[in-house]
């Protein structure tokens, strides 16, 4: 999953305005409801047997949005069902802008940390770490057993995966913790 830094702030702005039209209450944050979202820019939405390492892939076509997810996911891993889907539903919402970016490997790179801004959000993820900075103040800040274990009970509240959770952490440390 790319930085979020990749994201101006009229991408974040735009990403909280979709959260607060499709809202899902998750520990006190505003997150996306992809189920609704998805039932409101997808023309279709549907398991397909992918190709290996495909995921999932939206087609336009004549301004409608077909996309596929790989079948089983959503039942074998349902946190990287949730973030394939939010990938594929930024490709929908930011498909004028991404028409603009120059290079494939960017326009993922944008529609990662778009997806990852849906499903938890960057400013929920730097409140909760500046309380555990805070508590460490004086100290030498958090073990990474502490940060491990902040990690895992984030992915697991926000049904997001250890690695999304981990990264999105590491994105709010002081550099050198």
């Amino acid at each position: 999953m790319a930085a979020r830094t990749c994201l101006s702030p009229r991408l974040i702005a735009y990403a909280q305005h979709v959260r607060e039209h499709f809202p899902r209450a998750i520990a006190g944050t505003t997150v996306a409801d992809l189920d609704a979202l998805a039932d409101d820019v997808c023309t279709s939405l549907d398991d397909f047997p992918l190709t290996t390492g495909v995921l999932g892939c939206t087609v336009f076509e004549h301004g409608e949005a077909y996309t596929a997810i790989r079948e089983g996911l959503r039942r074998d891993e349902p946190a990287r069902y949730r973030f394939t889907l939010a990938h594929e539903l930024s490709e929908i919402l930011l498909r004028r802008y991404l028409d603009a970016l120059p290079d494939q490997c960017r326009r993922e790179h944008v529609c990662d940390a778009f997806a990852a801004e849906l499903l938890l959000p960057h400013a929920a993820v730097l409140a909760t770490v500046a309380v555990l900075i805070e508590a460490h103040a004086g100290g030498p800040g958090p073990s990474d057993a502490t940060l491990d274990q902040l990690a895992r009970r984030m992915a697991f509240t926000y049904d997001v995966s250890l690695t999304a959770a981990r990264i999105s952490i590491a994105e709010c440390l002081p550099k050198g913790t």
